[in-house]
């Protein structure tokens, strides 16, 4: 009898030991990764080799189009997954019908039309309308860059509504990791939602000014015609807006400082401005710091507006030049080593002079 009961708890502690040690294997064959800003399920899923709903169910994820920087991923190699036991496979797939079930039974597809508005993000898109961040990303050629006025056609279940909804426990997690992204994307949120209103302030004073002047009855006396006043961007209703809603979506795209470089693969910083202000307002600049200062009227950075330019250096040598948002900030294009991004305005590095683009 006691021999009998010494074998069956040998036994027993050979499998517990098979199961220590398969599960160990699988273990090891897994890595950690970091969430870094700009990643997805969809880009992982593209250097892993796997799925998004393998990581989704890997990593107990319940929305597969929210990560958020600083999130740590358990990201399994192609090996282990396909070493993985028959329950651990069956339970994956589990999961991942479970994460699909919305689109599997979402019948036939609508295609319907979006224009991108001021302030618009492929993430932002995706929320207001139901669609997935990927297939947004598909739609645009592959391209997180999107510009005001822009058309795109979105793919959605026909019968699904605007803001789809959700259950419970989903809709919490969504919330708490919109709340996690909307943390790590504050400051530059703040900085555009200041900028835009700025913007869009000056734009109504300039339009106010120029209906009154329209309506002021006009002397009695005869008037010499004056030679028509060139306008500058700032004037311009709607070009302010459009120019640092470019910018600043310029300045997330992770673009690098290329020296003489004036397109998305790379910008030096007279570059930038030239690229923004054709794409956004139609001014065709050199992509010349000295020159571009021809193209604007100068004045103190004090007096800086939404949309001017900013210089580094005197007048007929600077050397650095940067597109103002309002606000005491600026997106640039600053060194080498660096990307597009926003900066403030420091004593440290104060800008020469300021200058409005004549159209």
């Amino acid at each position: 009898m006691k021999k009998a009961s010494l074998k069956s708890k040998a036994l027993l502690t050979a499998i517990s030991a098979l199961s220590v040690t398969g599960t160990a294997v699988v273990a090891a064959q897994a890595k950690m990764y970091t969430v870094k800003a700009g990643d997805s399920l969809w880009s992982l899923s593209q250097k892993s080799g796997l799925s998004v709903s393998e990581l989704a169910s890997h990593n107990n994820i319940v929305n597969p189009n929210l990560i958020v920087a600083g999130q740590t991923l358990d990201i399994p190699d192609q090996a282990s997954s396909a070493a993985a036991t028959p329950a651990q496979q069956a339970a994956s797939s589990s999961t991942a019908a479970v994460a699909t079930a919305p689109a599997a039974n979402s019948g036939s597809v609508k295609t319907i039309s979006y224009t991108v508005k001021a302030g618009d993000s492929l993430w932002q898109i995706a929320q207001n309308t139901g669609a997935q961040v990927n297939d947004l990303l598909q739609s645009n050629g592959g391209k997180s860059l999107i510009t005001i006025g822009q058309v795109l056609q979105i793919k959605l279940p026909a019968d699904s509504q605007a803001a789809p909804a959700s259950s419970a426990p989903a809709a919490a997690s969504s919330a708490a990791a919109s709340s996690a992204q909307s943390a790590y994307n504050s400051s530059v949120a703040a900085s555009q939602a200041a900028a835009t209103a700025a913007a869009s302030a000056y734009d109504a004073s300039s339009a106010a000014a120029a209906s009154a002047a329209a309506s002021k009855p006009a002397s009695a006396a005869p008037v010499k015609p004056a030679a028509p006043a060139k306008l500058g961007v700032s004037a311009q209703s709607g070009s302010v807006t459009a120019i640092i809603n470019l910018a600043l979506q310029l300045s997330r795209q992770g673009i690098p400082y290329v020296w003489g470089g004036h397109t998305t693969a790379g910008f030096d910083c007279s570059g930038l401005v030239s690229y923004v202000f054709q794409h956004a307002a139609g001014i065709s600049m050199t992509p010349y710091t000295v020159s571009q200062e021809g193209y604007v009227s100068k004045h103190a950075v004090s007096a800086a507006k939404p949309g001017d330019l900013l210089f580094w250096g005197n007048a007929g040598a600077t050397y650095h030049v940067a597109i103002y948002i309002g606000n005491n900030q600026y997106v640039a294009a600053p060194v080498p080593g660096r990307n597009v991004e926003v900066q403030t305005i420091s004593r440290y590095f104060m800008p020469s002079f300021a200058g409005t683009v004549i159209k």
